[in-house]
Parts: structure tokens; C-alpha cells; sequence
């Protein structure tokens, strides 16, 4: 038996549990690379077992313990979690572990290892990975479990060692979907991430004169928004105008009364999930003149002079509300005349851009005309592009409406609102997102970074604070044609977080309210229809006892028959394991066309120095197989004993 041991199976279920358990530890680098690396590591190690020279626990303790103490002080030193940084020094621990056979409770610590990094996994994997682990999780952790019991008791045979592992899967998840969709939830921990932080949080000016990036870079995704009609999706607005660059007046983000207002028939609503609040600025993106909103994260939210939504982002990672809205054109009031003036200030202009501004108004007065005239200019007589050249930054206006005709948005939006004012026409920039990106099958738009936008507000006069803009394309804006995988893809990510990743309390009532609705409804209808309901239950009562009579009875004809075929199968067992250590260690294979005996006969022949041992097992089998003779106790362990003498080369 000193032999099986040295030769363990590579790939038992402990063997995978761990491969999972560092993967999923090496996604908390929050990239691929070291996911795959640790899997070769994996794979070089189990490949290396049979090669590996014995090395003393209390060297392979030592070197666990020294990796552990130096996770911990690198956790220190970068401001990174610890916890991270010690599960990767636990793949330290488990490598040298699969380096060799272990013993039992050996195995019991890889098994604890291993769901120690499958819990840092459940941290760091909140995608759809997440539901490969869970699943994966599911089908190991049982049988897992099973083949360390088997372990414990060799001697009972092969045929009682069949596994119910899938009982005790189907328990687990059972029992982890009513501990989801019952357990309160608390926030234990702060909502630190253990990953590091990243983006760029956006900016509250613009230079006009800066070439901006030079290519439509940035996928992040920011948020998710669902409704019809969207389209410019605002975040902030900008008032100051100093000759070079746009900045923000103490004034412009200052509370308004939330209005609150009854939401007329034709208001339109939206349904919005943030995906990444650190890179929006604590600003709710909208659209419109928002009459109400609604949402479980929102920490005293208003509505700012700028006519978007700010509030304070807390720790809830389930941040999703939806609002009503009316279209930007249709935004009322009355403009003050300190507000008035603050969005007509300008620095002095050059007469050759007045002159040129005369030209092409001509004799317009009627501000909405004014406004549209000067964004046809734009859209019919420049370009949009990325990456174009610096302008002049002592008057970037009049080098890019006179001289240089090529510019990104803020460009556009710039010029016509200094065109605007110099005509004035109250005017600002406004800075936000296009929703250019619809997923056909969510029928939601996902809102990324490269969509971010910049584009002119004018105050008309009964109409309030009107969207012009002069970026070519902003007459029609072009949607995003995107293939159907990808389309499939993401309505599969976006179920996933809203449904699964960020289910939380609110879901919870909610669930709670349908389930009591419904336990009503059946109650009720229990009620009116007593008597048939008592007659069913009556006559399902008495169609089981009926199926129980019945099979009694013929389990009582078969009796005899349970035993014989499983005297069968374990003379089958144990004469294919003798076919299989002759195959292995005596180079001796029995051929499809030979019996029990002509086999016997040719290791006979041959000369096998085990052949009574042969014979006595090949006999036994035929006596069970086709003689009908069960085996006694002695027989069973004059088996085992000479199948263990088999072993022995």
C-alpha cells in the first residue's frame, strides 16, 4: 500500500478546488496576467510532484511563514490592503503543497487555503466571473469534501464509494439563494476598495486654446441610463468666461428648492445606475428640467443653478434612482437681471470678430434665431476633430471662428457662447455626455467615458435655458452601431449587476411585499374553494398509499434479485482491478476475446510468480459472475489481500 501513496492522483477534486482557489486570488491584481500565471504555476507544480525531493515541514513552514511576514510590510508600504498581500503569500503555502502527496489533515489545510482564496475572490470578482466561481464552487467544495472522507476508510469497497456530492451541492445552493434573498443586509466593513483607484475625476473648467486628446479614447463605463428620448445627458455648466478659458462662478452651483412639482402626463421618466461615482464629482447625471427624483443612496440631493442634480456620494455600492423629467426647452422661469448680466460678462473683443459677427447675423433680432443661424455656421463651415493644434492662447476665439476651422466640442460650445453674449444672448457651456450608445436588448444606453460632451445653453426668453449645439454632428447625433455579441454581452452584465450584484434592501421589500401579496391571494383562494381543495388532497392521499402498496409489493417479488446483482458488481470490481495491476505492473493484458479461464490459462503458461493468487480470483469471480455463489467474509479478505500482493511489483 506504501506504493499508492507515492503516486497520488494529479487531479483529484482538491487539485482543481485550488486551482480555482488562485485564480481567483490573482484576480485582485484587477488584471488577467496574474490569473494565468498562477495556473501555470499550478500545472508546473503538479507536473513536478512525482520529481520533487523531500524537503522538511519545518523548512516549508518556515518559507509560508517568511512570505506571510513579507506580504504583511509590503501591504504597509504600498497603502494596499494586507489581506490581498497575505492571500498571495498563501500561494507560496500552496504551491509547495501540490509539490507533493499529502496526509490528511494536510489536505485539510490546502482545503481551508483554498477557500480562503475563493472568499478573497468573492471580493475582487463581482462580474460575470463571478458566477464561472460560484458554479465551479459548487461542483468542487462537495465532492471535495467526499473524496477526504473516502479517504478515511480504504478498506470498505469500491462499490460503497459512490458519490452523493451532487445532494450536497443542490443543498448548498439552495440554502445560499434563501440566505440571499432573506438575510438582512449590513455593512460591516467600509466600503474601501481593496483594488487601487483609478480614473480621472473630471474637470470643472476649460481651456479653449488646449489641442485636447488626441484620439475618442476612454471605454470605463460611468453609468447606465434607460428612458426614451436621450440625449444630452448634462453634469455641470460653466459661466466664466476670462478671454482663454471657461471656469465656474460661485454662483453656478449653488441649491435651488428641489421642485418637487405634480409630474405632468407628458414629463418622461429615466431609470439610472451608476457605475463609477468617483469619476462624476459627485453630480447626478440628468437631462432636462427634473421634476422629481428618487433613489435609496441619495444623500440630500438639489438641484444647482446650472440646472443639474448634485448630491453627496455615500458607501452604498448600489447606487441606481430614476427621475422625471421635462425636455430642455421647455424649462421655466424667469431669469434675474444679476444672473442675466453674470451670463452676458465678456473681457474685451476685437473688432474683426464684431465685424464678422455683424456679417453673419445681419439684420436677425430674434435671439433664437441668432443662436440657430450661428450653429448652422459651425456645423456647415468647420470640422469636428480630435488632437488639432493649439490655438492662440491670448485670443482663442478669434483664431478659431476666423483662421483655424478644425476643433473638438468645448471648442464649439465655446465660440458660440461668446458669439452669443456679444449678441446679447445669455449664454454658458455646458459640459455632460451624449447618449449615443443604446443596447437593443436592454433598451438602456451605456454611457462611457469617450462620450463625454460639451455644448452651448442660451436663455430665450419663454423658453428658459435651450441646448445649441455647434459640434457638426450635433444636429444628429450618431448612435453607436454595436454587433449583436456585444449587445448579448452587456444586457448579460447589466442583469447581472442590477439584479444579483447590487440586490439590497430595497429589492429585499420588495420581494418581501410580492411574497406576502401572493400568500394572500392563495389564502383567499383556499378559502372559496374548501371543499374541492379537501377532496384533492383526500384523493392524493389515497393515490400515494396506493403507488406505496404497490411497490412494496413488488419490492417483496425482487428481493433476491438487489443481492445477486450487487454480488455481481463487486465481483466485477475486483477482477478488473486485478486485470488492471496485471496491465500495470506485470505488463500482462488480457485480450477481448479471451475468457476468464484462457486468460488464466496464459498467465499460467508464462509462468507468473503470483499465479495462485491468479487463479484463486479468477475463480471466485467466475463462481459469483456466472455460478450464482455469493462471497463470504474470508473470501473477501483473502481478495483484498491478494490484490494488495499484486500491487507489489
Amino acid at each position: 500500500m506504501k506504493h499508492s501513496h507515492s503516486n497520488p492522483n494529479p487531479r483529484s477534486s482538491l487539485d482543481y478546488l485550488v486551482l480555482l482557489g488562485l485564480v481567483c486570488q490573482g484576480f485582485s491584481f484587477d488584471n488577467w496576467l496574474v490569473p494565468i500565471l498562477y495556473a501555470l504555476v499550478w500545472g508546473i507544480c503538479l507536473k513536478m510532484r512525482p520529481l520533487r525531493p523531500a524537503i522538511p515541514a519545518a523548512v516549508e513552514n518556515g518559507i509560508t511563514l517568511l512570505a506571510i511576514l513579507a506580504a504583511h510590510r509590503l501591504g504597509a508600504d504600498y497603502s494596499y490592503n494586507r489581506l490581498i498581500f497575505i492571500g498571495n503569500a498563501l500561494v507560496v503555502f500552496q504551491a509547495m503543497r501540490l509539490l507533493r502527496p499529502l496526509r490528511s489533515r494536510e489536505k485539510a489545510f490546502s482545503l481551508a487555503v483554498a477557500l480562503i482564496h475563493l472568499t478573497v475572490g468573492a471580493q475582487v470578482v463581482v462580474d460575470y466571473k463571478f458566477a464561472l466561481v460560484l458554479i465551479a464552487s459548487l461542483l468542487l467544495i462537495p465532492r471535495t469534501f467526499f473524496e477526504l472522507e473516502v479517504a478515511n476508510y480504504p478498506h470498505l469497497p469500491a462499490g460503497q464509494h459512490r458519490p452523493r456530492w451532487y445532494r450536497e451541492a443542490f443543498a448548498i445552493a439552495l440554502i445560499m439563494l434563501l440566505f440571499f434573498l432573506l438575510f438582512p443586509r449590513f455593512r460591516v466593513l467600509s466600503a474601501v476598495s481593496p483594488l487601487p483607484g483609478g480614473g480621472i475625476r473630471p474637470s470643472r473648467e476649460l481651456e479653449m486654446a488646449a489641442a485636447g486628446p488626441g484620439e475618442d479614447t476612454g471605454s470605463q463605463m460611468l453609468f447606465r441610463i434607460e428612458g426614451p428620448e436621450i440625449t444630452y445627458i448634462k453634469r455641470t455648466a460653466l459661466d466664466r468666461w476670462d478671454g482663454t478659458r471657461w471656469t465656474q462662478s460661485e454662483w453656478i452651483d449653488k441649491a435651488k428648492r428641489f421642485p418637487y412639482d405634480p409630474v405632468p402626463p407628458e414629463a418622461l421618466h429615466r431609470s439610472v445606475k451608476i457605475l463609477q461615482a468617483s469619476l462624476l464629482d459627485n453630480a447626478i447625471p440628468v437631462d432636462g428640467h427634473v421634476l422629481r427624483l428618487a433613489g435609496t443612496f441619495l444623500q440630500r440631493p438639489y438641484v444647482a443653478e446650472h440646472g443639474g442634480v448634485m448630491t453627496v456620494f455615500g458607501e452604498r455600492r448600489n447606487r441606481e434612482y430614476e427621475y422625471w423629467t421635462l425636455p430642455a426647452s421647455a424649462s421655466p422661469g424667469n431669469l434675474t437681471s444679476r444672473d442675466r448680466n453674470r451670463h452676458l460678462d465678456l473681457p474685451p473683443t476685437s473688432d474683426a470678430l464684431r465685424q464678422w459677427l455683424q456679417t453673419q447675423t445681419r439684420t436677425l433680432t430674434d435671439p433664437d434665431d441668432i443662436a440657430r443661424t450661428l450653429a448652422e455656421h459651425f456645423r456647415s463651415n468647420h470640422q469636428y476633430q480630435l488632437g488639432t493644434p493649439d490655438l492662440d492662447r491670448f485670443n482663442p476665439i478669434d483664431d478659431f471662428v476666423l483662421n483655424q476651422r478644425d476643433g473638438h466640442c468645448e471648442r464649439f460650445a465655446s465660440a458660440l457662447a461668446v458669439l452669443l453674449r456679444l449678441k446679447g444672448i445669455p449664454s454658458r457651456v455646458a459640459l455632460g455626455w451624449l447618449a449615443v450608445e443604446r443596447n437593443n436588448l436592454g433598451g438602456f444606453y451605456n454611457v462611457r467615458v469617450r462620450h463625454a460632451h460639451a455644448w452651448t445653453e442660451a436663455w430665450l426668453d419663454g423658453q428658459g435655458w435651450t441646448i445649441v449645439d455647434a459640434t457638426p454632428y450635433g444636429q444628429a447625433i450618431p448612435r453607436e452601431n454595436r454587433p449583436f455579441g456585444f449587445t448579448l454581452f452587456e444586457w448579460l452584465e447589466y442583469m447581472w449587476y442590477s439584479k444579483v450584484v447590487e440586490f439590497g434592501v430595497a429589492e429585499q421589500s420588495g420581494l418581501v411585499r410580492f411574497s406576502t401579496r401572493g400568500l394572500r391571494q392563495a389564502i383567499g383562494l383556499a378559502t372559496r374553494h374548501m371543499p374541492l381543495i379537501a377532496i384533492l388532497v383526500l384523493a392524493a392521499f389515497l393515490l400515494g398509499r396506493f403507488r406505496s402498496l404497490v411497490g412494496r409489493l413488488a419490492a417483496s417479488r425482487r428481493s433476491i434479485e438487489p443481492s445477486r446483482q450487487q454480488a455481481v458488481r463487486e465481483a466485477r470490481h475486483f477482477y478488473g482491478r486485478m486485470l488492471r495491476l496485471l496491465a500495470k505492473h506485470h505488463q500482462l493484458v488480457r485480450r477481448p476475446s479471451q475468457t476468464p479461464m484462457e486468460f488464466l490459462a496464459m498467465v499460467e503458461e508464462h509462468g507468473h510468480p503470483r499465479r495462485e493468487d491468479i487463479r484463486d480470483l479468477s475463480v471466485w469471480f467466475c463462481s459469483v459472475r456466472y455460478g450464482n455463489a455469493p462471497l463470504s467474509p474470508d473470501q473477501r479478505h483473502q481478495i483484498r489481500r491478494k490484490l494488495a500482493n499484486l500491487e507489489k511489483r
